[in-house]
Formats: C-alpha cells, sequence, structure tokens
C-alpha cells in the first residue's frame, strides 16, 4: 500500500463535527469515503480542503488532477470494476 499522503478525515452528522482520523494512503481515504454515510470533509495536514462528500459522494474536490487520480480507489471502494481488469 502506497504511502505518500497524510489525510485528516472529518465526519459530519446532522451538521455536527465528529471528530477525525488520519489516513496514510489514497486505498485508505477511499475507505474512509465509503465507510458510512456521513458526510464528509478531508483536508492535509496543514487544513487545506483536498474533498468534500455528501454521503460517500464526491461533492466538491478544488484539485482536478488529485481527483483524477484518486477516482480509481474510490470506484473500486464502491464496488465497481476496472473495465480493464474484466
Amino acid at each position: 500500500m502506497e504511502k505518500d499522503f497524510v489525510f485528516r478525515c472529518y465526519t459530519y452528522e446532522n451538521s455536527m463535527h465528529n471528530g477525525y482520523i488520519i489516513v496514510e494512503s489514497l486505498e485508505e481515504l477511499a475507505q474512509f469515503i465509503v465507510s458510512n454515510e456521513n458526510d464528509k470533509v478531508i483536508t492535509d495536514i496543514g487544513d487545506q480542503l483536498i474533498i468534500k462528500t455528501i454521503g460517500s459522494f464526491l461533492d466538491v474536490v478544488p484539485d482536478k488532477g488529485f481527483r483524477n487520480k484518486f477516482m480509481p480507489y474510490l470506484l473500486k471502494a464502491q464496488g465497481y470494476e476496472d473495465e480493464e481488469e474484466e
């Protein structure tokens, strides 16, 4: 598992902050996003926005290059298979 990122992952339920966890890979980040239906905000260690979700779906991803790199991990975590693997 590639560990070249550090993310703070915040969850919100009924507009209330539920704390955060640290994840260090794109695989872990994707698993966190699909882990429950609460809204989430993911930042870097300096609190710069990386991803905002509505449930387990992406809402805001300011860095489109990061989004393109991350999407295969998220789709796999959501249960979608890569067409090239079939």
